[in-house]
């Protein structure tokens, strides 16, 4: 498995970012959800998602799945509900939830709360409720993965081919080997 690379890692912050700045939330309007902090945290969202990255390496598929879920339950919400007070719960969530969708090996969940930095029984929590937002749906499409992609690494395209390799970046020539490959197990299944 190739684990993320932390240069790589830090086109991802921004783009979480953006996505919460996009839905200009109410500070408040989330209080009553699992994912509601009472006090915003002490750790900024970066420094967040780098000690994930440091203590929980997983796949950069992970990373852009955990984008795609954000994306989603931010696209699928009635209520003002991604803001200051969800952003760190969620991120974690969605993280979890990603890593033991795409990757073959993950940590616990007793080891994701204290990466996190909440009990056992909270991580627990956040993940049945972040399933039961997206609505058990898991899967991504190839085009939507590509979107992704596009969106969390879209400051790499501007670099040169070779930088883009030295940082690991995800290219067309990989995303269109993935979509071959994913295009023969959907003919093989059937």
């Amino acid at each position: 498995m190739e684990y993320l690379n932390p240069d790589t890692a830090a086109f991802l912050v921004p783009a979480i970012e953006e996505l919460a700045d996009l839905l200009d939330m109410e500070e408040y309007s989330s209080e009553g959800s699992r994912f509601h902090a009472l006090r915003l945290p002490k750790i900024s969202l970066s420094e967040y998602i780098d000690r994930m990255i440091r203590y929980c390496p997983a796949s950069e598929a992970t990373y852009t799945v955990m984008y795609i879920y954000l994306d989603r339950i931010a696209n699928s919400s009635d209520e003002a509900f991604i803001n200051k007070h969800t952003l760190h719960r969620l991120v974690l969530a969605a993280f979890v939830v990603a890593s033991k969708y795409c990757d073959d090996v993950f940590e616990t969940n007793s080891y994701y709360a204290r990466v996190g930095g909440i009990s056992v029984a909270e991580i627990n929590n956040l993940e049945i409720e972040f399933l039961s937002r997206l609505h058990f749906d898991l899967f991504v499409p190839l085009n939507e993965y590509g979107v992704a992609e596009d969106c969390i690494y879209r400051p790499l395209a501007a670099k040169s081919a070779e930088e883009r390799a030295k940082a690991h970046a995800p290219t067309t020539v990989r995303y269109h080997l993935m979509q071959q490959c994913m295009t023969q197990t959907v003919v093989q299944c059937q």
